[in-house]
């Protein structure tokens, strides 16, 4: 079984400016999908940036990104292939995309789905 299954990846709106201080989209491709996953990768630098500006000591909630040390082929190839290891059917990098997809009422669905197998676990003890 293969550990690396990214067959290619291109920026939305072309190659990063500033590898340091950034934020990028991403569209993912892996081998033998021809799907292409959304995600978005970060750099620390970025993040704080996005902190100070808005006057923040946290992040607010929002999509989850990918973090990276710099926005270069080379480190998002390597961060892209963590995501998307094939021992994991890629859950990583399906989660990313995904979560911008779901509602409330999906997340509401999945905690419904782990109540009832938490309580069916204690009833057969």
């Amino acid at each position: 079984m293969k550990d690396n299954q990214v067959k290619s990846f291109r920026f939305m709106g072309g190659v990063p400016t500033d590898i340091y201080n950034g934020i990028v989209d991403v569209f993912v491709t892996l081998e033998g999908d021809d799907f292409e996953y959304w995600v978005e990768i970060a750099t620390p630098q970025a993040l704080s940036s996005h902190m100070e500006k808005n006057k923040e000591n946290f992040l607010e909630p929002g999509y989850p990104c990918i973090i990276v040390r710099e926005l270069t082929p080379l480190v998002i190839r390597e961060a892209l292939e963590a995501f998307a290891v094939d021992k994991e059917d890629a859950f990583w990098l399906k989660l990313y995309h995904l979560t911008v997809e779901w509602n409330i009422n999906d997340l509401n669905t999945i905690l419904d789905r782990q109540k009832k197998r938490l309580k069916d676990e204690e009833e057969e003890d």
